[in-house]
């Protein structure tokens, strides 16, 4: 561009989100997923963590980690879906008397949904907000509503 020369980058970091030069988020998921998993080590050093407090530190000190902009970048391929609800599944076997039960259960007994669930349930709030005016966004740029016959 004229005088500049334009450098091109592997990975571009922009609002603290990762996205390759293909607008893939491995990157940014494996980044989520490490500094989820350092906090998880955080959590391991108190003792015994029950079905009380072990939620409430997941959810202030792990899974803002996970869940951040993920409007933006939801993992799309198995490999990083799995990864990311490693962690949670990994944060349900602290509590010793549930390591026995099935993830399911684990997720039940601990009050937490699955990641999976809660970036679908912010899918259709972010669907609910285009389509109501609240984001300011034009709802034709992004659905077709189905016409009545």
């Amino acid at each position: 561009m004229g005088d500049i020369e334009l450098h091109s980058t592997k990975v571009e970091k922009e609002l603290s989100v990762y996205v390759d030069e293909e607008l893939k988020f491995h990157q940014h998921i494996s980044f989520a997923v490490n500094k989820s998993s350092r906090m998880l080590c955080l959590i391991k050093t108190f003792s015994c963590p029950d079905e009380v407090t072990l939620p409430r530190l997941y959810k202030a000190l792990v899974r803002p980690h996970l869940e951040y902009g993920n409007i933006i970048w939801h993992p799309h391929y198995q490999m990083d879906k799995l990864a990311v609800e490693r962690v949670q599944r990994r944060v349900t076997k602290l509590v010793p008397h549930l390591k026995h039960l099935s993830y399911e259960q684990r997720l039940v007994v601990l009050r937490l949904p699955s990641l999976l669930f809660r970036r679908q349930r912010g899918d259709m709030m972010q669907v609910y907000k285009i389509m109501n005016g609240i984001d300011r966004l034009d709802p034709r740029a992004f659905f077709n509503r189905a016409l009545n016959e």
